[in-house]
């Protein structure tokens, strides 16, 4: 039974995790997206999931600084689960960050 409140959709996007004061932490590939969310997988040669933090900021325009507010597309995120190489992040208040 789907317990989802939006239907994810299976994506393989680039993206970029970055910690709220946007400092940059890795680069990933966003697996599958939602309204309310997504799953995210760490790209080869990455660190650890230990290095993300509870909250952060995912950039789906990894080539573009993100605090230019034009040009990025960035949500604000809280983990949800950490397995392996993937984490599921849930986007509280599905607002943009920037």
């Amino acid at each position: 039974m789907e317990k989802r409140v939006s239907k994810r959709k299976k994506v393989r996007r680039p993206a970029r995790i970055y910690w709220p004061d946007l400092q940059p932490i890795c680069a990933c590939t966003v697996s599958d997206l939602s309204d309310t969310g997504a799953r995210l997988k760490l790209s080869p040669g990455e660190d650890s999931l230990d290095n993300i933090p509870s909250e952060f900021v995912l950039s789906f325009t990894p080539d573009q600084d993100p605090r230019n507010k034009r040009r990025s597309v960035t949500r604000k995120c809280r983990v949800v689960w950490m397995r392996d190489d993937q984490l599921g992040a849930r986007f509280p208040g599905r607002q943009r960050f920037y």
